[in-house]
C-alpha cells in the first residue's frame, strides 16, 4: 500500500514538473526595451553606412579602372565600338557611386535620428526616476508633517494638563517652547511637500515635452 501511494505521488510530482516546463516554455520573451531597441537600431545603421562607404571605394575603384582601359584603347587605337563600351562602363560606375553615395547620405541620417531617440528615450527614463523620487519625498514630507501635528497635539494637551495641576512656570515656558517647535517644524515640512509637488509638477512636464519630441 505504502509503495502504490509514493509511486502515485512520484508521477504527480512529473506531471507538475513537465506542465511547469512546457508552460515556460510557450511564454513570449520579452520584448526589448525602448533604449535596446534604439541602440540596436543605431548599430545596424552603422554596419549600413560601413557597407555603403566599402561600395562606394569599389566603384570609385571601377571607374578608376575603366578610365585607364579607355586611354589604352585610345593609345592601341581600338575600334569606335570598343571605345564607346569603356565610355558606357564608365557612366555606369559614375551611376553607381551617386546611388552609394546618396545611401551613405541616407543612412548617416538614419543613425543621426536614432541617436537622437535613444537621447530622448533617455530623457523619458530619466524623467520617469525623477517623478517616482520626487512621489516618494512627498509622501515621507507628509508623514513628517502628520507626525509633527501628533507632537504639537500632544505638547499642547501637556500644556493643558501642566496648567490644570498648577505645575510652575518654568515646565509652563518649557512646554510652549515645544508647542513652537513643533509648530515651526510643520511648517517647514509644509513648505518641503510644496517644493516636492512644484518639482513633481514640473518633472511631469518636462516628460510630456520629451514625448512630445520623439
Amino acid at each position: 500500500m505504502n509503495k502504490r501511494l509514493f509511486r502515485g505521488s512520484l508521477i504527480t510530482l512529473a506531471l507538475v514538473a513537465l506542465s511547469s516546463v512546457t508552460a515556460w516554455a510557450q511564454t513570449p520573451a520579452s520584448s526589448p526595451t525602448d533604449l535596446q531597441k534604439d541602440r540596436q537600431d543605431i548599430r545596424q545603421d552603422t554596419k549600413d553606412i560601413r557597407s555603403d562607404r566599402h561600395d562606394v571605394r569599389s566603384d570609385v575603384k571601377d571607374r578608376n579602372a575603366d578610365v585607364r582601359d579607355l586611354r589604352a584603347d585610345k593609345a592601341d587605337g581600338a575600334s569606335s565600338a570598343e571605345l564607346k563600351s569603356d565610355r558606357q562602363d564608365i557612366r555606369s560606375d559614375k551611376k553607381d557611386i551617386r546611388s552609394d553615395r546618396r545611401d551613405v547620405a541616407s543612412d548617416v541620417k538614419d543613425r543621426r535620428t536614432d541617436v537622437r531617440d535613444l537621447n530622448q528615450d533617455k530623457d523619458i527614463r530619466s524623467d520617469k526616476r525623477d517623478i517616482r523620487q520626487d512621489t516618494r519625498d512627498i509622501r515621507s514630507d507628509r508623514h513628517d508633517v502628520n507626525s509633527d501635528v501628533k507632537d504639537r497635539n500632544a505638547d499642547v494637551g501637556d500644556l493643558r494638563a501642566d496648567r490644570k495641576d498648577g505645575a510652575s512656570k518654568q515646565e509652563l515656558r518649557s512646554d510652549r517652547r515645544d508647542i513652537s517647535s513643533d509648530t515651526r517644524d510643520i511648517k517647514r515640512d509644509r513648505q518641503d511637500v510644496k517644493t516636492d509637488v512644484r518639482d513633481r509638477r514640473a518633472d511631469r512636464r518636462d516628460l510630456r515635452r520629451d514625448r512630445h519630441g520623439r
